[in-house]
């Protein structure tokens, strides 16, 4: 609590107690038409009274401005606090949103990741599907081809029997079983031909079923390269390489440019 001076002169309390004094002088100055039987030291005491009264108001004044002034100063500082703390605060969210948006952001990034490598596999299991109804389709081909060259030997081998059974029974058809032998060697020739025809046909849908097979392996093994974060396979550089390598060992898997270059 702040008290001031009391015997001070530049006291701003001295100068309201002076004035309060003459006033208070001149309000009991006795007039004529008063009652005079107050004394002297009767009116002191009461301007003392008067005055000490006025000193504990000032005093009390002093004291709740001193208290005043203090709040106003601590309510300054709970100011100052709350606008740093809703800065802080403010700041925390803008720090929250950006991280929000960030994650967000990775999010996205992520579902589109896993959306294309979503559509890598099915495409590759399209490529795997068609690759095992083609094989099967050519296993089907190739056991239809087995059975017509089986039926084919069956017949050949029924013509020799007619013939044998023809030499053995008639002499005189000699002529006729050199004729049948010329037109069996014809026969066997044409047969020859055929089958012929025939392995090179077989080759040439195992060489197919082989280049599906190969295919496939490679596209699985791109998208495990891809899945591993390793470089994609060149296709087309891997079918020369493979080309290349039929064309040295004569294993002859033609690989077909344009089926490389769709991929």
């Amino acid at each position: 609590m702040i008290q001031a001076c009391q015997h001070c002169p530049s006291s701003p309390l001295n100068g309201a107690r002076s004035l309060r004094r003459s006033a208070s002088v001149s309000s009991i100055r006795p007039h004529y038409d008063t009652d005079l039987s107050m004394d002297k030291h009767d009116i002191t005491e009461y301007l003392a009274t008067i005055e000490r009264l006025e000193d504990l108001h000032y005093l009390e004044v002093a004291r709740l401005q001193a208290t005043l002034s203090s709040h106003g100063e601590e309510l300054s500082s709970i100011r100052s606090r709350l606008e740093n703390a809703k800065g802080k605060e403010q700041a925390r969210k803008k720090s929250a949103l950006e991280r929000a948006q960030l994650r967000d952001a990775e999010i996205i990034s992520l579902r589109e990741e896993l959306g294309y490598q979503k559509q890598q596999n099915i495409a590759v299991e399209n490529l795997a599907t068609e690759a095992e109804k083609t094989i099967a389709n050519m296993q089907q081909q190739i056991h239809r081809l087995v059975y017509q060259l089986n039926s084919m030997r069956n017949k050949k081998e029924q013509f020799a029997d007619r013939i044998n059974r023809l030499g053995n029974t008639n002499t005189v058809l000699l002529k006729k079983n050199k004729a049948i032998a010329m037109e069996t060697d014809e026969f066997k020739h044409e047969m020859n031909a055929a089958n012929s025809s025939l392995m090179d046909a077989i080759v040439r849908e195992k060489e197919k079923a082989g280049l599906a097979l190969i295919q496939r392996d490679l596209e699985r093994a791109r998208c495990r390269q891809y899945e591993a974060g390793l470089f994609p396979i060149n296709l087309l550089d891997l079918s020369r390489n493979l080309q290349r390598k039929s064309t040295v060992t004569g294993l002859g898997f033609p690989v077909s440019q344009t089926t490389v270059k769709d991929h």
